[in-house]
């Protein structure tokens, strides 16, 4: 079980990178044409719209995977095992709930307002607007993880910025500021 999601893992991260390492590049293209060429494409400004929405959505998911969502680390840190427990287990299930309500509301939206066509690229939102449920899922699929860990051993994820860090450190060791 590890193993499958640690592939999940780094499936979201890579796509999560090559989502914002598109966007920069989008951005800087479309900065360079418009200022000092004078063009400007209209589907390649829907297209950096729709990477930024995906990329937050993508991140979003990620950090509940990785615990960066909002929280009080105060308390965790002072509360004694048992109540730490029972705020891990009030956290995930309010993720849960909200992600449950929003994953229902967002397939009655799309199913409402998905039709419409996108002005430039003439694809129907539905398509860009099904990231919503699909991150929320997922967010669920994290919350539920943690839950069971709490019971069950299950590796931690591994957090990128951390460890890179950590590279950080060791690179600069016995230099001086």
């Amino acid at each position: 079980m590890n193993t499958v999601i640690r592939w999940i893992d780094k499936l979201l991260s890579l796509l999560c990178v090559i989502l914002a390492a598109t966007l920069s590049i989008a951005v800087i293209v479309s900065v360079f044409l418009r200022y000092l060429l004078n063009l400007s494409f209209v589907a390649s400004e829907e297209a950096i719209t729709l990477t930024f929405i995906a990329t937050t959505y993508v991140g979003a998911a990620l950090g509940v995977r990785e615990k960066q969502h909002i929280s009080i680390p105060f308390m965790e840190e002072v509360a004694p095992p048992k109540i730490k427990k029972l705020l891990c287990i009030l956290i995930d299930s309010i993720i849960l709930t909200v992600s449950g309500v929003i994953l229902y509301q967002s397939f009655l939206w799309i199913e409402k307002v998905g039709g419409v066509k996108s002005p430039a690229t003439h694809i129907p939102y539905k398509y860009f607007y099904f990231m919503i449920p699909l991150s929320f899922l997922i967010m669920m699929f994290y919350a539920i993880l943690d839950l069971l860990s709490l019971f069950v051993p299950i590796e931690p994820p591994d957090k990128g910025y951390e460890s890179d860090m950590d590279l950080v450190d060791t690179q600069n060791r016995g230099k001086l500021p």
